[in-house]
């Protein structure tokens, strides 16, 4: 005990500033590494990031979030986001994180309105919107072009994973979505399968009784843990998967949806997932009601808040995402590394708000 308690004194420290951030309620841990004031600490967090959002992403016992996101610095963008679940597993997509950098430094930076951000597969253009008091409160990303091909999303056909319909598109993008039926959980749920950087499986709650028993009533009884993770793991998703579970409203008003992610579990919002659902109840086919737009766009109300995503019809179907973006509060956060590559003497202490500095 002794000598443990010895090589836990002499343990290095490291001390890394972050600002707490959500968007619909999907909160993340932001560290903007050109905001540290030690060069090895930003090198022990890149090498250690995935085990450090284990860390901070729990909600007893660290800062609590979804997951970690670094924001770097990118040649060709005004911000680089790598972005770490709450598992400790990398994700290359997540529209509401992408609202939220772009927060940070349309917030440095009054005069902005389009910002650029690097994610691990491509650039994605952020239009932010300014409240009376100057400061960012919503911005609206372009999310591209849904990725239809199995073989990217991907989705491996087998026994137990048939696929039902193909996905078709013209000119002005998809016509419709590739239709699937997985078994799981002693059931079989028909899906439709889209990425948008990362895969999505959306679920449409019509006949509750066929869910029995992992539905009480409606999509608020449903037994989301069970049969999100199980579809998140099932053999089809070499990746795994985020899921959708997704009602639409009798009129056609609005979708509602509640999201399995991939890495994070049951969360209050997912961007790319309501891109997804919106792109999937607005193709749908068959005696279910389908999705119309409101204002130009497609209502997705999810745990968390509203998100309004328009399909455009003239630039290949891309599909743009808009909603809000909100910092919570900043603070700094203390790892102490011992040498048996375990972390001790974790510690949160609040400091006043301060915005990114060279990334923006």
């Amino acid at each position: 005990m002794v000598a443990r308690d010895e090589q836990r004194d002499c343990a290095p420290t490291f001390q890394l500033s972050f600002h707490k951030m959500e968007g619909c309620g999907n909160d993340y841990i932001y560290v903007v590494l050109d905001e540290q004031e030690s060069p090895e600490a930003v090198d022990f967090l890149r090498a250690h990031a995935g085990d450090v959002a284990i860390l901070v992403a729990d909600r007893h016992f660290g800062i609590g979030g979804d997951g970690l996101v670094l924001v770097d610095r990118d040649d060709d963008c005004d911000a680089r986001m790598i972005m770490f679940n709450r598992d400790g597993s990398r994700s290359s997509m997540c529209g509401n994180a992408l609202r939220c950098i772009a927060k940070l430094v349309g917030d440095r930076q009054p005069e902005r309105v389009d910002i650029s951000i690097a994610t691990d597969e491509t650039r994605v253009a952020v239009r932010v919107t300014r409240g009376d008091d100057g400061a960012v409160h919503a911005a609206s990303v372009d999310m591209g072009a849904p990725i239809l091909d199995l073989d990217r999303i991907p989705f491996v056909a087998g026994p137990s994973a048939r696929l039902c319909a193909a996905a078709e598109s013209d000119a002005h993008g998809a016509t419709r979505l590739a239709e699937v039926e997985i078994d799981v959980c002693d059931l079989t749920l028909r899906a439709s399968v889209v990425s948008f950087g990362n895969p999505h499986c959306v679920v449409f709650i019509d006949d509750v009784e066929a869910l029995a028993p992992f539905a009480e009533t409606d999509l608020v009884g449903l037994d989301v843990a069970t049969i999100g993770a199980a579809l998140e793991g099932h053999a089809c998703f070499p990746l795994g998967v985020n899921v959708e579970f997704v009602a639409i409203a009798a009129d056609g008003s609005h979708c509602l949806q509640r999201t399995w992610e991939r890495g994070s579990g049951e969360t209050k919002a997912c961007g790319s997932g309501a891109c997804a659902t919106a792109l999937a109840a607005a193709l749908r086919r068959g005696s279910g009601p389908r999705a119309r737009t409101v204002d130009g766009a497609h209502v997705v109300r999810l745990i968390g808040g509203d998100l309004s995503i328009a399909i455009g019809d003239a630039t290949g179907g891309a599909v743009r995402m808009s909603g809000p973006a909100r910092h919570v509060f900043a603070g700094v956060f203390t790892l102490r590394h011992v040498p048996t590559g375990r972390y001790d003497g974790f510690s949160i202490a609040t400091t006043p708000v301060r915005g990114p500095a060279s990334c923006c």
